[in-house]
C-alpha cells in the first residue's frame, strides 16, 4: 500500500504553482516517505497546466499530473480525495496551490499521525477581511452545533487524513459540495475521530488574486452553510434531533400550564382536572367527596403535579409523556426503516395540529394527551407483532401497564389494545405458536396489575371504590350510550367521518394499504392498522357526545401511516424540495409559538367580569367555604381564593344526567347549603344549565328538562345579585 497522496487543486496559479511543487518535492523527499503528489489543474486559463506537465516530466513518479474542466475547489479536492483512496494510499494530504502554507511544518504533523486519524493545521496569522472573518466563525459554529466540537480551523486547506477513517465520508458527500473540507471537519467530530492540531504560519498570497470575493463570496458562503447544514441533516439525524426539541418546545409553549408561563384558568375539562388534583393533595378524596366521570389516573397525574410545583409541576409532567410519545414514534419509525426526515417534520407540525380549531386541544392537560405515550406503545407493540410474529416479556409487561393505564384515563380509548388482543390471537392461531400467547396473556395481565391493584386497594382503603366504579365506569355507559335509530347512527357515521379528517385521512391512508397489499404478502401490519384506525372510529363516533379533542389519540396510528405510504409509494423528500420546506415549517413554527406565548402572557390573570364577582365576594366571609361553581370553571376557586365545597363540581347538570345526582343537586339547592352560586356563561351551553341561564338573559337558547328544574330551584331560592357578560352571581334568599 502507497503511504501518501498529497491532493493540490490548481487554478491560474501558472507563477506560484512550480515554486511550490520544488518546495514540497524537496520537504517530503527528507522524510523519506512513499509519497506522490497530485496536483489538479482545475480548468486553468493561463499556463499552469504547462508548469505541472513539466514538473511531472522532472519529478517522475513523484508529481502526476491531473487536468479537469474546470469545476471549483470543493469538487476538484473531493475527486482528488476519492482517486488517492481507490488507488490505494494510506494517507492524504491537502494543501492549496497558492503558496500560503508552506511545508515547514508538515514533518511535525507526519510524526503524530500513528495516534491520530485526522491532523490539521490551524492557519496562523491569517490576514482576513471581516466578511471572510464572519464566514469563518459562522462555518465553525454550523460545524459545532450540527455535528459536535471539531477543529478550530474547520476549513483549513492543511490536513491530513487516515483514508481507511474518512474514504466512506468521501464517498456519501455530494460531488458538486462547495466546501467539503467544512463537511469532512464536522464528520470526524460526529464520528469521534481522533484529531491533532498544530499552529502553521499563514504567509499573504505573493502571486494571483482571490477568485471569490464581494457578492460571490457571500453567495459561496451561504452555499456552503447550506450544504453543510443538508447533508447534516441527512446524514446524522440532526434533523430529527432538533424536530425532537423544537417540538418539545412549542408544546409546551402551548400548554396553559406551561413551565416557561403562568397557568391562566381554560374553559375545558382542565380546570376540573387541576381543582381536584388540587383538593386530592389536600385530603379530599375523588368520586367520594368530589365527582368527576373521567378515570382516577387523570387526578393522580394532576395531584403528583401540584405537589412537584402547582400547576407548572403538572406542565413537567405533560412534557415529559410528551417526550415519551416522541420516543416511541421513533422506535416505530426504526422498526419499520422509515425516512426519518419526514418523521422530523411530523414532529414539527405535531404541535401546530394540536392547536388547530380541529384537535381543540384548548391548553392541555386532557386525558387524551395523557394518554399519547401508552397508545403509542399499543402501536408499537402491534407493529412489533406484525413484524416478528413475537414480542418480548418486557414488552408484554409494558403493553399490560399501558393499556391498564389508558382504561383507567377514559374506558373508551382502548382500542389500539382491542387490536393488540385480536392480533395476537390471529398470529396464536395461524403460526400455532401457543405457548408464546399465554405468556403474552401472563405477562400482559401482570402489567395491567401493575397498575390496577394499587388503585383498586387505595380506593377500596378510603371507603370510596364503589363510589370509583359508579363514577367512572357505570355513569360513562349512561353518558356515552346512545338512543338513536341504526339509521341515524350510519348518518352520524357517514358526517362525522367525512367532517373530521382526523378520522378521513387515516382511514383513506389504512384503505389504500390493504387495497396496495397482495394477497400472497405475509406483511399483516397494514390490515392491524386499519383494524386499529376502526375500533378507534366506533369507540368514539358511537358515543353521545363527540368532541375534537377525542381524536388526539388517533395521532400515533396516523403518524404511523403516513409513514407507512411514503415507503409504500417511495417518496423521496428532497423532490419536494425539502430544505425549502424545513425552513418554511421551522419558520411558520417560531411565529406560531412565539404568537401563542405571547397571547399567554398577555391573558389577564382576572377578566374584568370576574373582577366583579370577586369584588362583590370579597365582602363576606362566608363565601370562601360557601361557594360553589356549576359548570367547569373551577379553576375560579383558586382564582376567586374559594374552596369548593360541592360534590358535583364538575358540569352540571348533564343532559340525561341520573335521577340520584340530579335529586342530589337540587336538595342541595333547595336547602340553600352554598352562600353563594357562581355561573359561568361561557361553558358547554349545549348540555348544561347555561342555556337556560342564557335564556333568562333575554339569549335564544334551548334547555333540557333537567337544566329547567335546576335553574328553577336556583331561581326559587337564590337571588342574581351580579350580571354581565362572562356570569351571574347568585346569593341565597333570607329564610
Amino acid at each position: 500500500m502507497k503511504e501518501l497522496a498529497i491532493v493540490m487543486p490548481v487554478y491560474n496559479e501558472q507563477e506560484a504553482i512550480g515554486k511550490v511543487l520544488d518546495k514540497w518535492v524537496e520537504a517530503i523527499d527528507k522524510l523519506g516517505i512513499d509519497y506522490a503528489i497530485h496536483p489538479y489543474n482545475d480548468g486553468s486559463k493561463d499556463g499552469s497546466l504547462e508548469v505541472i506537465k513539466a514538473k511531472e516530466k522532472e519529478y517522475p513518479g513523484r508529481v502526476i499530473a491531473h487536468t479537469k474542466n474546470n469545476s471549483g475547489h470543493g469538487p476538484t479536492i473531493l475527486q482528488g480525495y476519492r482517486e488517492a483512496a481507490a488507488a490505494g494510499y494510506k494517507w492524504v494530504f491537502q494543501i492549496d496551490s497558492d503558496d500560503e502554507m508552506g511545508p515547514e511544518c508538515f514533518a511535525s504533523l507526519w510524526e503524530q499521525r500513528e495516534n491520530n486519524d485526522f491532523l490539521v493545521g490551524i492557519r496562523d496569522g491569517r490576514k482576513q477581511a471581516l466578511p471572510r472573518k464572519i464566514i469563518s466563525a459562522v462555518s465553525r459554529l454550523s460545524v459545532r452545533m450540527f455535528y459536535g466540537k471539531s477543529i478550530w480551523d474547520v476549513n483549513t486547506p492543511y490536513r491530513l487524513m487516515r483514508v481507511s477513517a474518512f474514504e466512506d465520508i468521501w464517498n456519501i458527500i455530494p460531488e458538486n459540495t462547495f466546501a467539503p473540507n467544512v463537511i469532512i471537519s464536522g464528520m470526524a467530530a460526529y464520528k469521534k475521530l481522533r484529531c491533532y492540531e498544530i499552529r502553521v504560519p499563514q504567509k499573504d498570497r505573493q502571486t494571483g488574486e482571490v477568485s471569490i470575493k464581494k457578492w460571490k463570496l457571500f453567495k459561496a458562503a451561504v452555499k456552503s452553510f447550506w450544504q453543510t447544514i443538508m447533508f447534516a441533516l441527512k446524514k446524522n439525524d440532526f434533523f430529527l434531533k432538533i424536530s425532537f426539541l423544537l417540538s418539545t418546545l412549542f408544546f409546551c409553549g402551548l400548554l396553559n400550564n406551561s413551565i416557561f408561563v403562568k397557568n391562566k384558568y381554560c374553559v375545558t375539562d382542565c380546570d376540573v382536572f387541576f381543582t381536584i388534583g388540587k383538593l386530592f393533595t389536600e385530603g379530599v378524596m375523588p368520586y367520594r367527596d368530589v365527582f368527576d366521570h373521567k378515570g382516577p389516573v387523570i387526578h393522580f397525574f394532576n395531584a403528583l403535579g401540584h405537589a412537584i410545583g402547582g400547576y407548572r409541576g403538572i406542565g413537567l409532567l405533560e412534557t415529559i409523556l410528551w417526550i415519551f410519545f416522541l420516543i416511541i414514534l421513533c422506535k416505530i419509525w426504526n422498526l419499520l426503516k422509515l425516512d426519518k426526515l419526514l418523521l422530523g417534520f411530523i414532529f414539527l407540525f405535531l404541535p401546530i395540529l394540536l392547536n388547530s380549531q380541529f384537535l381543540g386541544f384548548t391548553g392541555g392537560n386532557l386525558v387524551e394527551e395523557y394518554a399519547l405515550p401508552f397508545i403509542a406503545w399499543g402501536n408499537y407493540y402491534l407493529i412489533m407483532l406484525c413484524l416478528n410474529k413475537k414480542a418480548s416479556n418486557i414488552s408484554n409487561v409494558l403493553l399490560g401497564i399501558s393499556a391498564a393505564v389508558t382504561l383507567c384515563l377514559r374506558p373508551n380509548m382502548i382500542s389500539v389494545f382491542l387490536a393488540d388482543g385480536i392480533a395476537l390471537i390471529f398470529f396464536c392461531i395461524y403460526e400455532k405458536k401457543w405457548l408464546s400467547f399465554i405468556k403474552a396473556v401472563l405477562g400482559g395481565l401482570a402489567g395491567m396489575a401493575v397498575i390496577l391493584l394499587p388503585i383498586f386497594l387505595f380506593f377500596y382503603r378510603k371507603d370510596a371504590i364503589h363510589d370509583m366504579l359508579a363514577c367512572v365506569y357505570y355513569f360513562n355507559i349512561e353518558y356515552a350510550s346512545t338512543q338513536m335509530s341504526l339509521f341515524g347512527v350510519c348518518l352520524q357515521i357517514i358526517y362525522r367521518t367525512i367532517y373530521f379528517w382526523q378520522v378521513s385521512i387515516p382511514c383513506i391512508i389504512a384503505l389504500y394499504l390493504v387495497w396496495s397489499f397482495q394477497r400472497n404478502d405475509r406483511s399483516y401490519l397494514p390490515y392491524f392498522l386499519a383494524l386499529n384506525v376502526g375500533l378507534s372510529v366506533l369507540s368514539t363516533l358511537f358515543a353521545r357526545s363527540l368532541y375534537e379533542h377525542y381524536f388526539i389519540t388517533l395521532l400515533p396510528v396516523t403518524i404511523i401511516l403516513i409513514g407507512i405510504l411514503g415507503k409504500k409509494i417511495n417518496i423521496e423528500i428532497k423532490r419536494i424540495k425539502y430544505p425549502a420546506v424545513a425552513c418554511g415549517i421551522i419558520l411558520y413554527s417560531l411565529i406560531f409559538v412565539s404568537l401563542t406565548i405571547v397571547s399567554r402572557l398577555k391573558q389577564p390573570v382576572f377578566q374584568p367580569q370576574l373582577q366583579e364577582v370577586a369584588q362583590l365576594l370579597s365582602k363576606d366571609k362566608n363565601a370562601t367555604n360557601k361557594t360553589v361553581v356549576l359548570g367547569n370553571r373551577c379553576g375560579l376557586y383558586e382564582k376567586l381564593n374559594l374552596h369548593p365545597d360541592f360534590r358535583y363540581i364538575y358540569q352540571y347538570p348533564i343532559a340525561r344526567i341520573s335521577a340520584k345526582i340530579k335529586n342530589e343537586f337540587v336538595n342541595s339547592i333547595i336547602h340553600q347549603e352554598y352562600e353563594y352560586i357562581i355561573l359561568p356563561l361561557n361553558g358547554q351551553p349545549y348540555y348544561v344549565i347555561i342555556p337556560l341561564a342564557y335564556k333568562k338573559l333575554g339569549a335564544e337558547a334551548v334547555a333540557d328538562k333537567t337544566s329547567e328544574e335546576i335553574y328553577e330551584a336556583i331561581s326559587n331560592h337564590y337571588t342574581p345579585i351580579l350580571k354581565n357578560s362572562e356570569y351571574i352571581l347568585f346569593k341565597k334568599k333570607s329564610k
